[in-house]
This record gives C-alpha cells, sequence and structure tokens, in this order.
C-alpha cells in the first residue's frame, strides 16, 4: 500500500491534470509500455496492444516507473482505467 501512494505522488507531482483525460491516458500507456519492457503482461481488460515500432525510449515515466514493482504499476494501471473510463463517460475525451 506504501508503494501505491509513492507511485501515486509521483504521478501528481509530474501531471498537469487540466486535461484529466489525456494525463491519466498518458500514464497508462507509459504503465503499459513499463511492463512490456520487462516483458510482462498487461491485463486484457486493459485492451493494449504495443505499439508496431516498440517502446518509446524517450518516455520520461519509463525512468520513474522503473521504481516499482510489477503488481504496484499494475493496481496503478487498474485505478487508472476506471478513472480513464470515468472521463469518457463525463465527456472529457476527445
Amino acid at each position: 500500500m506504501r508503494e501505491i501512494k509513492r507511485l501515486k505522488a509521483d504521478i501528481n507531482m509530474l501531471s498537469d491534470w487540466h486535461d484529466k483525460w489525456g494525463e491519466a491516458v498518458n500514464w497508462h500507456f507509459s504503465i503499459c509500455d513499463a511492463l512490456q519492457l520487462r516483458k510482462d503482461d498487461t491485463p486484457e481488460s486493459w485492451q493494449y496492444r504495443p505499439a508496431f515500432f516498440g517502446v518509446d525510449d524517450d518516455n520520461m515515466h519509463l525512468d520513474i516507473l522503473s521504481d516499482y514493482k510489477t503488481e504496484t504499476l499494475i493496481k496503478m494501471g487498474d485505478i487508472l482505467r476506471r478513472y480513464i473510463i470515468r472521463c469518457e463517460k463525463a465527456g472529457l475525451s476527445y
């Protein structure tokens, strides 16, 4: 539980939540990419498919996410996925 709080704090510190949906999607894809780099699977419910050209090496989020356990990334990915769905229902997606 401590690790998820630390990850949430890192995400909040590095994010501009003016665009709630876009920021959540950005972090969700970064988590998916971090799991892909570890050769870990993403949950099927996320409907993630790796990019054709592979992971974006310039993504600064990957360095931060590398500090966290796979289980923590999956928990945060689930939280972000639920948040993304709520944003879409509220008409905040584009």
